[in-house]
């Protein structure tokens, strides 16, 4: 590829999937039920790696695939309220942070199936018009897949301007204070990246003759929020059960990205 056509395609991933949208448009309201009722101080050692486990074969239930990514939607409908909840420091944020790290993740898992091996491929992958007898489940009106990752693109935004205006020290914590401070640091960013895996993935679903571009962006933004994950655990004063299980979860998910990429790649 000559420099110029590299500098192209650097400059359509910026715009698409780093820009804000200035329209938010969310299917269905936010839920308070979703929030789990866990104190700002035990939030970070709770184990938000309940529920159904992430599928990378073709055992998903079809009844079931739109409810899951209904619900997984719902909770997600959450995240640019939650990037606004940042900007006020005393405000307890740290149980819709969990819960939204997860549920990025398996909404992710969902959406790279139904495009690799689901009813959401694309004409010329599809398996001798195995996906004709049923619709794609990512263009479910109740799901609202476009709105969904507009909004989850602004709220990444947000939370990119906070991560800006806030003090960046080098020097390693000396206090309490300063280590929730470092880890509430390292959830917005991998909240950011995460859901800017979540709108690369859906890119690949709207705009499949750029799959190969949205792909290097989701391993990207992926490879991102597991180095902050991983100093989540770290500075986290609790059981990793549920940092390790996320973070096995997000190396399925590249493993799977790895794989597409070959296969896209491939004249």
């Amino acid at each position: 590829m000559t420099p110029w056509h590299a500098d192209i395609r650097k400059a359509l991933l910026a715009l698409v999937i780093l820009a804000p949208t200035a329209v938010l448009a969310v299917s269905f309201p936010a839920s308070q039920s979703e929030v789990p009722n866990v104190s700002s101080n035990s939030a970070c050692c709770a184990d938000f790696s309940s529920g159904p486990p992430m599928n990378t074969n073709n055992s998903y239930d079809n009844g079931n695939d739109t409810d899951n990514l209904r619900q997984l939607a719902h909770t997600l409908a959450n995240a640019y309220g939650n990037a606004l909840m940042h900007e006020t420091p005393d405000t307890d944020t740290e149980a819709m942070d969990l819960r939204l790290e997860k549920t990025s993740i398996r909404f992710s898992s969902h959406m790279l199936y139904e495009i690799s091996k689901g009813h959401c491929q694309s004409d010329e992958r599809a398996d001798g018009g195995a996906t004709a007898d049923r619709a794609c489940v990512l263009d479910d009106e109740s799901i609202g897949l476009r709105g969904l990752t507009d909004m989850l693109s602004y709220a990444a935004y947000q939370l990119e301007k906070l991560e800006r205006s806030s003090p960046q020290g080098s020097a390693p914590p000396a206090d309490g204070t300063k280590t929730k401070r470092a880890l509430v640091a390292a959830r917005i960013g991998s909240l950011e990246h995460l859901y800017r895996m979540v709108v690369a993935l859906s890119r690949i679903h709207f705009d499949q003759s750029q799959g190969g571009v949205y792909l290097a962006a989701a391993r990207e933004q992926l490879g991102l929020a597991r180095r902050l994950m991983e100093n989540e655990r770290t500075l986290c004063a609790c059981s990793d059960r549920g940092y390790t299980a996320q973070l096995m979860e997000l190396s399925q998910l590249d493993n799977q990205l790895y794989d597409m990429q070959n296969v896209t790649a491939r004249p």
